[in-house]
């Protein structure tokens, strides 16, 4: 598939470890007939449209076969205005199921307006990001198999990032990853299912 999105990512080094980045874009569209999401992440993601959560990924990959996730957002978009949101947490280390690059986040919106015209959002330098000082870098390892334990003060993070309408003036423009190109050069659409999520109350 010949993607137009570039792999951006802030001006931090690549060496960072348990580093979380939240990523967004704001934009206006109407009358959408179809709308298909292409994501990956250096490691793994959380992507919201419209404060709706969409899902997580990537499923492992090799640096040399990168996976990318496609999802219908079609019912998620609203007329006027829309925001791709998206949380990034790159490891800084290899684990047993990741090896090692320099951080990075994909993303192309592709949608289908009822004129008969097309309109994507590509990730690109118009895309801000901030670090997510909500979750905390100083946690252990389980073991050398996994990454970092998970630790969030929701009370350091407004809710509201997620949405149209917040003030995101202080965040700064995204980069481009370090290499971006390489990466956009061997990326693959995921070859098993998407895992499935559900709530679970006792």
């Amino acid at each position: 598939m010949d993607f137009v999105a570039d792999w951006i990512w802030d001006e931090s080094s690549e060496y960072e470890k348990n580093y979380w980045l939240c990523f967004r874009k704001t934009f206006l569209v109407r009358s959408v007939r179809s709308a298909a999401l292409y994501i990956s992440a250096d490691s793994r993601y959380t992507v919201y449209i419209n404060g709706t959560m969409v899902g997580r990924g990537p499923g492992r990959y090799w640096p040399f076969a990168i996976d990318f996730d496609t999802y219908d957002v079609s019912r998620l978009l609203v007329e006027n205005e829309n925001t791709l949101a998206v949380e990034v947490n790159h490891y800084g280390t290899s684990t047993s199921q990741y090896i090692h690059q320099p951080g990075g986040l994909f993303a192309q919106l592709d949608m289908g307006l009822s004129s008969g015209q097309k309109q994507s959002v590509c990730s690109d330098d118009t895309f801000k990001c901030f670090l997510c000082e909500a979750f905390s870098t100083n946690t252990s390892r389980v073991n050398v198999s996994q990454p970092y334990v998970e630790a969030f003060d929701a009370r350091k993070m407004d809710a509201h990032w997620k949405f149209a309408g917040y003030d995101d003036s202080t965040w700064q423009p995204c980069v481009l990853a370090q290499n971006a190109h390489e990466k956009k050069s061997c990326m693959i659409p995921r070859d098993i299912p998407l895992l499935a999520e559900s709530k679970e109350y006792p």
